[in-house]
């Protein structure tokens, strides 16, 4: 982070919060391990429902829906805060720029 961000955290720490710090493929990791401990719930109700291990993995995931589309926007949410921080540096450093020509 640089200084100028720093500086405009310290004046309106309401307005940026601070950047998400874990890598991405951290997030894709946690990510992963929240979906498995959700498909796994779901797979020992069906399991205590009497499916078979197999039936009731298959119906966890059917519950679940497009895991790979959750992963993206679960993804996406996470990086949001960065990816919005970049673009504001973006435009306050063009905009700095301008006020010296």
């Amino acid at each position: 982070m640089n200084e100028f961000s720093k500086s405009i955290r310290m004046k309106w720490p309401f307005f940026i919060p601070p950047p998400d710090g874990r890598s991405e493929s951290e997030i894709e990791a946690d990510i992963n391990d929240e979906i498995a401990f959700h498909l796994r719930e779901s797979g020992l109700e069906f399991r205590e429902a009497g499916e078979s291990e197999a039936a009731a993995s298959a119906l966890a995931k059917e519950r679940f829906g497009n895991i790979e589309e959750y992963k993206r926007q679960m993804k996406r949410i996470a990086l949001k805060e960065r990816i919005m921080l970049q673009r504001i540096n973006m435009v306050l450093m063009i905009r700095s720029e301008e006020r010296r020509v």
